[in-house]
């Protein structure tokens, strides 16, 4: 007796197309709320350092109680960058590589 492989169902493709979409909609939805939450944070800052009349006691008053919100958005940006980075020093290997392959010196 042979087993019969089953294609997939119309509604099965539907499915993970409908959890595919999710998803993606609640990953913008967290990048969403987190932007909105550093840029209130953001704002709120220089309002308190306007309203302190950007004396240089506000200036180092804030960013000692402030410290952490410039960490994470650091390390939140570090990631991609160094993945940019890496990717930009990788190609340019690869295209040395590939140009001393094909240049031999006589």
């Amino acid at each position: 007796m042979q087993i019969s492989r089953t294609e997939p169902t119309e509604a099965y493709l539907q499915a993970l197309e409908d959890e595919q979409r999710g998803a993606l909609h609640d990953r913008t939805t967290v990048w969403g709320f987190l932007w909105v939450l550093f840029l209130f944070k953001a704002g709120t800052v220089a309002a308190t350092m306007w309203a302190a009349g950007l004396t240089s006691e506000a200036t180092v008053l804030l960013s000692i109680t402030t410290w952490p919100w410039l960490i994470i958005p650091g390390l939140a940006l570090s990631g991609p960058l160094l993945y940019r980075y890496r990717l930009r020093r990788v190609r340019a290997r690869k295209v040395a590589l590939h140009r001393a392959e094909w240049l031999v010196n006589e």
